[in-house]
């Protein structure tokens, strides 16, 4: 299996800024310089925002960045959103699941 093609260079970059917002949490991207143009290795925060992007043209570069969880403009993904994700996968909510045949039976549509 060869290097990833330039677009699905770019679509990892896109899903690994999606994972970072929908899961609220710091993400390092590392891609190969060769891919910068369309997908730089990033570092990206919890509110799905690039922190620190690579050079996109080619040359080899190094993301750096200080990690805080104190701004403002990722207090919604740390401070809320994360807190009610680990509330909920406890089982905040198994009351009010419903039982349902139909859905349980993995087998038939």
């Amino acid at each position: 299996m060869g290097p990833p093609s330039p677009e699905s260079a770019a679509t990892f970059a896109t899903e690994a800024q999606g994972h970072a917002a929908i899961n609220s949490y710091w993400v390092s991207f590392a891609m190969s310089a060769q891919h910068s143009p369309t997908a730089s290795s990033d570092i990206i925060a919890p509110d799905g925002a690039w922190l620190a992007r690579c050079a996109a043209d080619g040359t080899a570069s190094v993301a750096v960045a200080d990690i805080d969880n104190s701004p403002d403009a990722i207090d919604v993904a740390v401070s809320k959103a994360r807190p009610w994700r680990r509330r909920a996968r406890a089982g905040a909510y198994d009351p009010h699941l419903v039982a349902d045949q139909r859905s349980e039976d993995r087998q038939n549509f």
